[in-house]
């Protein structure tokens, strides 16, 4: 008797039917309809009775599938125990937007790496729609995104920093002289945007959409997809940018850019902390998140604590 024909079993029960199992297995209806038969086969007892209409347990099936099922479920949550094992002591991969969390993260990964020496962490930067594709394929155990994800059912999702889209221009820009900017400044100043998929541009668009403006009513310069290479151009004194004011912390002490925020905090967002509902007990995965709750912020800089 093997693991998998139970599992195979309790499916078929919970189906009552041979051929949706094959379907939903990808399997042939004679191999299904084989390995049950083995298993009757080995335990000398008919575990179902078969009929046009579908399958139904005997007696002896019924007492059967109560321990066969108990087994299954043993057997997931071990492996589940190993899995989580593993994780304590080998890895987290995080997910981190570009725009959202790549100025605010490493330093306070750092922090937390020599708080524990022995954990690998691999970290993964990517846009806002890459990002949550990796969270919703298991792909990274943690994610730092802007806006809250859906699927409140799914994952746990925890308020981490504060942000705000500010217009962005080089020190000789003719914007360079005002420190406030109003709709009517974007119909007249070449943009320099972030690519599709970005949570900076789905935020642009939204926002401005609330206002009755959209992207067809601006000009829009190129489509940049890092933010770094945006802020090269901009020095250039071609066009102007929505970034982060995290993004741009840098630039504005030294001088090289100047920002321009908006005249109410029509551009003002959160980033969040997001995590799926299983890693929530998996120790490392979840005291990251702790740690990086008790980060101090002060005027767009960020410290360790302890």
């Amino acid at each position: 008797m093997k693991l998998s024909q139970l599992e195979l079993f309790c499916l078929v029960v919970e189906k009552e039917s041979l051929s949706e199992v094959a379907r939903l297995l990808y399997l042939t209806q004679p191999a299904v309809s084989f390995q049950i038969q083995s298993l009757e086969n080995n335990l000398g007892i008919t575990l179902l009775l078969r009929s046009t209409q579908g399958v139904c347990l005997t007696a002896q099936g019924a007492l059967f599938y109560r321990y066969a099922k108990e087994i299954v479920k043993l057997n997931k949550q071990m492996q589940l125990v190993l899995e989580q094992q593993a994780y304590d002591k080998e890895n987290i991969v995080i997910g981190v937007e570009s725009n959202a969390g790549n100025y605010t993260i490493p330093r306070l990964l750092g922090c937390f790496k020599k708080q524990n020496p022995n954990l690998r962490i691999s970290y993964q930067l990517g846009n806002s729609k890459t990002v949550r594709e990796w969270l919703q394929k298991d792909l990274v155990d943690l994610c730092i995104v802007g806006n809250v994800i859906s699927e409140e059912d799914r994952y746990i999702s925890n308020p981490f920093l504060e942000d705000e889209l500010v217009l962005v221009v080089g020190i000789t820009h003719p914007l360079s002289q005002k420190n406030q900017f109003d709709l009517d400044d974007l119909t007249t100043t070449p943009l320099v945007l972030r690519e599709k998929g970005s949570g900076t541009r789905q935020l642009i668009e939204e926002r401005l959409l609330s206002r009755g403006v959209g992207l067809r009513d601006l000009e829009v310069a190129m489509e940049v997809p890092d933010n770094e290479a945006i802020k090269e151009i901009l020095q250039s004194g071609m066009g102007a940018a929505f970034l982060s004011k995290w993004a741009i912390k840098k630039e504005l002490e030294l001088g090289l850019l100047h920002e321009i925020p908006f005249v109410d905090s029509l551009f003002q967002y959160q980033i969040f902390m997001v995590m799926r509902k299983e890693r929530k007990d998996i120790a490392t995965i979840s005291g990251l998140m702790e740690f990086l709750k008790k980060r101090k912020v002060s005027k767009y800089n960020l410290t360790c604590t302890g």
